[in-house]
C-alpha cells in the first residue's frame, strides 16, 4: 500500500510517532492503516462495556475517557487518552465483549479497523498477533503502575502519581508533544483516584502553586513531569 492522500499521510505520520504503532514493521503498519476507516464521534459514549467487539481504534483527534461502574454504582475513571492512543485490542484479539466504557470527552476522530477486518488481518499478517500481545502487555504494565500510584501514603502523592503515569503514557502515544494536556475535570480526577473533590481540590492547587501543572476549564496541563514525580514519591512535602 502507498499513501498518496496528504491527509492520510499526515495521520499516518502522526500515528508512527507513537511507541506501539511506531515500532511495527512497515508492511504491518501499512496493512493496518489501509484496513481502517476514519470515523467521527460527537461527545458522548463511543461504546459501552460488555458490548460485542467493536474493532481496533486509533485516536487521531480529541480525548477519550475509559471508565467502569463498580458494584456500588460509582464511576471509576481508568484512563484519559490523547491522540495517538490505540484501544480495543483485547476484544479484537480475543473476540470477547468489551471490558470498559469508552466516552468521547470532546468531539473525536478515530481510525477504526472493523472486527472482521482485524480477523482477516490476523490470518494474513502473522506478526499482528504478537504486536497485539505487546500492546496488551503495555496495558497490563500501565495497570500495575496505576495500582502502585494509588498505594502512596498521602492523597497528594496518590494524585501526583496518577497524573505522572498518565503523562508518561500520553508521551508514549506521541513523541512530538512538549506538554501533556489532559482534557478532564477535577471531578474526573476524583473519580479516578477515589478521593472526594474536597480532597482533590487542595492537592491540585498545591501542584499548580508549585508550577508543576496548570489548571483551566475542563483541562489540566502537566508542565513539569519530573516535578510531578517528585511529589508522587514524596521527595517534596
Amino acid at each position: 500500500m502507498k499513501i498518496s492522500d496528504p491527509l492520510q499521510g499526515k495521520v499516518y505520520a502522526q500515528l508512527r510517532r507513537g511507541r506501539w504503532f511506531g515500532t511495527l514493521p512497515e508492511p504491518l503498519a501499512l496493512a493496518l492503516f489501509g484496513a481502517a476507516e476514519l470515523a467521527e464521534y460527537a461527545p458522548g459514549t463511543v461504546y459501552a462495556s460488555d458490548a460485542p467487539a467493536q474493532g481496533l481504534f486509533a485516536l487521531v483527534e480529541g480525548t477519550v475517557h475509559f471508565d467502569k461502574i463498580d458494584q456500588s454504582g460509582r464511576r471509576v475513571l481508568l484512563h484519559v487518552a490523547p491522540p495517538g492512543y490505540w484501544f480495543g485490542e483485547i476484544a479484537s484479539a480475543s473476540g470477547v465483549g468489551t471490558a470498559v466504557n469508552v466516552h468521547a470527552f470532546t468531539s473525536i476522530k478515530v481510525l477504526r479497523i472493523a472486527p472482521e477486518n482485524v480477523h482477516q488481518l490476523l490470518g494474513v499478517q502473522t506478526s499482528l498477533s504478537s504486536a497485539l500481545s505487546r500492546l496488551m502487555a503495555d496495558r497490563f504494565a500501565a495497570l500495575i503502575e496505576l495500582v502502585c500510584a494509588m498505594r502512596r501514603p498521602t492523597a497528594l502523592a496518590q494524585i501526583a502519581g496518577r497524573l505522572a503515569v498518565i503523562a508518561q503514557h500520553c508521551k508514549a502515544s506521541d513523541s512530538a508533544i512538549d506538554f501533556v494536556v489532559l482534557q478532564m475535570t477535577q471531578g474526573d480526577l476524583a473519580d479516578m483516584t477515589g478521593h472526594a473533590r474536597q480532597t482533590v481540590n487542595p492537592a491540585i492547587k498545591r501542584l499548580e502553586q508549585e508550577g508543576v501543572i496548570e489548571v483551566a476549564h475542563r483541562q489540566i496541563t502537566i508542565l513539569d513531569s519530573h516535578g510531578l514525580e517528585a511529589f508522587a514519591f514524596e521527595r517534596i512535602v
